[in-house]
Order: structure tokens, then sequence, then C-alpha cells
């Protein structure tokens, strides 16, 4: 998520004033849902996961439980819990990522471009979709929402020596994959 909240709406957050939490959720709710609708591409579901995130955080900061690395970071992680709570409690849950930008009609003229293009996104996600968990979550994070390296690792609780690693192995995996499926 590349939001730049000013720290006067936290600090009042913090403080409790619900308008502030009010503006916090309507700046980055959009950002939580696409990344959780990527893990989980049921579009209810994915909702309730968005609202549960946000009530723990406006429980959380009620509570006056500060956040360890920055708010984005802090809420990415409260976003992947709930995630990874949800595949606990639901074991059938399937990882298939699917970003909603990438079913958007092409507005090129030319047809054949944009059929192409679509099959290009659709091979994109299919081969997403068998990467290892984690290394899905690294392109997620960052490709999708446009994390660095050093945020990416603070959401998912790894170095960032083993981010880099995930993501090169998941970019090696990738290229592989589109290279069969396309070529």
């Amino acid at each position: 998520m590349r939001v730049k909240i000013p720290s006067d709406l936290l600090d009042d957050a913090r403080n409790g004033d619900p308008d502030a939490f009010n503006q916090l959720f309507d700046l980055c709710s959009g950002h939580i849902f696409r990344f959780i609708y990527t893990r989980i591409p049921d579009l209810q579901l994915a909702e309730d996961l968005t609202g549960n995130v946000f009530l723990k955080v406006y429980e959380a900061i009620n509570r006056g439980q500060p956040w360890k690395y920055t708010f984005t970071s802090w809420l990415y992680t409260i976003a992947n819990n709930q995630i990874r709570d949800h595949i606990r409690r639901d074991v059938r849950a399937a990882f298939f990522p699917i970003d909603t930008h990438m079913n958007l009609p092409s507005r090129e003229p030319d047809p054949f471009r944009a059929t192409r293009d679509s099959l290009d996104a659709e091979s994109l996600r299919a081969a997403i979709a068998r990467l290892p968990d984690s290394q899905a979550q690294v392109i997620s994070l960052r490709f999708l929402e446009g994390y660095g390296v050093k945020e990416v690792a603070a959401i998912m609780g790894k170095t960032e020596v083993s981010i880099r690693a995930m993501q090169f192995r998941a970019i090696k995996e990738l290229r592989a994959a589109l290279a069969r499926d396309l070529g």
C-alpha cells in the first residue's frame, strides 16, 4: 500500500477520534481488501475478513497497543494473520490469486493485442497460483502492492535476505511457467 497516512490522523485515531478511524478505514480498506482477495478469491469472505482486520485494529488502538513498525506494515500483518486463521479454520480454502484490475477490459483499440494481454494476465494469475504460499505472498506484496523488501520482511516476519531469496525463486519459477504456458 502506497498511501501516505498523515501522522496527525494516526494520533487522532489513537486518541479515540471515531472520524479519524473512519478516515483510516477509507484510506486503507481497499488495499487490504485487495491483499486478502488475492489470497482468498471469495468476494463476501474477503469483505468479511477486511472488516475483521479493521475491527482488530480498532480494538488494539482502544487498548493502547502500539504498532511495531509502520502503521501499514502492522495493518498488513493483521490482514495476513486473518488469512492464516481463516485457512487454518477452513482447510478446504484454496489459494488462487486474482487481482481485480487484471480483469478490467482493455482500452486499446487493437482487439488482437487486447486478447493477447488478457491471455498473458490469465497465464500470470495461473502461474502465481502454482507458487508456494510464501512466494506468492512476496510477489503480491512487492509487485501488486508496491512494498519494498524491508516492508515485506516486516509484514511476513522474515529477514530481508529471505524475502530477496523468495522473490528470486518466485520470479524464476514464474518465468519458467510462463515460458511453458505461452511459448
